[in-house]
């Protein structure tokens, strides 16, 4: 018996001998690659390893530009925005406290990842008797709900399909059935519990994966949600209650730094919130400076193209109060106040900021971002583009 190795043992020893001198290889290219030509011991104690040490989720995943006033992180900048739109629309005051009498009905157009729905849940407890989001993506629609589950926050029954339903429970029918009956008197009865609710009763909590720019694409279930269910009842009534009782149940729609993005415009859901929800509007939006010049026009509208916004959105102060005015709300009660000095150079600083500290942590910056921190820079000393609170009453 020959004691030789043979031709398919040499194969296998060539294939392991390989293996190792390639992978051997790959990890030395990587280690210089990633961690630098720096000492052995400093590539095993640097501080790359903090990419272990990040929290997956985030506590927050706050996205809009923020309000820099006093603040220097995003969470706090993005919530303190949030408030002073709240404070503009004379919702609430300085402390926080709502200062109307009666709850609203608050249609979120653009949610994002839950986190502002978190925000007017735990920390304006008494501002809405019911909220209802929307958000055109998907993931964040998935994540915002699986936030809100694991956090315990009301939420309407319905949501816990996948499908969101909004069909009224039996004592909800059976007051819809006195109304039709024409008792008015259970009309103001429910606007009396509404102001007793305020003060701790559980709220509605609904949200909808939908395109919030395209309400004649919204789904009878969204419809019938965000139709206020008292001056629907009004509308079929035809012993109506006097005017000042239905105005004690408001609804107010935000647009917190999203309804630039809306496709083909605003006008639609101007037209649609104005004339049939007969709601008031509350946002955060971006419109173009006075005295801007076309070559700066022109660039900006190349910018609004690579973040997917559609060129026209940008308009003039006057030329946004012209779509409103289109729409049907009054001169005298539209509001637009500008903000930009405590907006864009405070999230510039913070996304540098950001990006040097990945750069010592993780050997890498923000990308995309860095390149938008830019341009809110050019903003800032420009004038080009400016932040403003919009308000639009009914």
């Amino acid at each position: 018996m020959s004691s030789g190795i043979s031709p398919s043992q040499v194969g296998a020893y060539v294939a392991v001998g390989l293996t190792i001198f390639l992978s051997s290889t790959f990890f030395k290219w990587i280690s210089k690659g990633t961690l630098g030509d720096e000492p052995r011991k400093k590539k095993i104690y640097g501080l790359h390893h903090a990419i272990l040490n990040i929290n997956v989720p985030p506590k927050t995943m706050w996205m809009n530009m923020g309000y820099w006033e006093r603040d220097s992180d995003l969470p706090k900048a993005c919530s303190r925005l949030l408030k002073e739109v709240l404070k503009a629309a004379d919702l609430i005051d300085e402390d926080g406290y709502r200062t109307g009498r009666w709850p609203i009905k608050l249609v979120d157009l653009g949610f994002g990842c839950g986190d502002q729905t978190i925000e007017i849940a735990k920390n304006y407890p008494t501002l809405a008797s019911s909220y209802i989001g929307l958000t055109i993506d998907p993931k964040q629609y998935n994540f915002a709900r699986q936030r809100l589950s694991s956090l315990q926050l009301p939420q309407d029954p319905s949501l816990t399909t996948d499908t969101p339903s909004n069909h009224p429970d039996q004592e909800e029918q059976a007051k819809l059935d006195k109304y039709s009956n024409h008792q008015t008197d259970l009309l103001q009865q429910r606007l009396e519990n509404h102001a007793k609710e305020v003060n701790g009763a559980e709220k509605s909590i609904n949200l909808f994966c939908a395109d919030a720019a395209q309400p004649a694409k919204w789904t009878n279930e969204l419809k019938e949600a965000i139709t206020p269910n008292l001056a629907k009842q009004l509308r079929e009534n035809s012993q109506k209650p006097s005017l000042s009782i239905l105005r004690k149940q408001e609804t107010w729609i935000l647009g917190l730094d999203t309804l630039y993005h809306f496709s083909p415009s605003r006008q639609p859901i101007f037209n649609h919130v104005y004339q049939k929800l007969q709601a008031s509007i509350m946002a955060f939006d971006l419109i173009f400076g006075d005295g801007t010049t076309l070559v700066e026009r022109t660039c900006m509208r190349i910018i609004a193209l690579i973040m997917g916004c559609p060129m026209g959105n940008f308009v003039t102060a006057i030329e946004y109060r012209e779509q409103l005015l289109m729409a049907g709300y009054e001169e005298d009660k539209i509001e637009i106040n500008d903000i930009s000095e405590c907006v864009f150079k405070g999230l510039a600083d913070y996304l540098k900021k950001r990006d040097e500290e990945l750069q010592v942590y993780l050997g890498r910056g923000l990308g995309a971002y860095k390149v938008f921190g830019w341009v809110l820079r050019w903003w800032s000393r420009s004038g080009i583009v400016r932040g403003c609170i919009i308000v639009a009453k009914i």
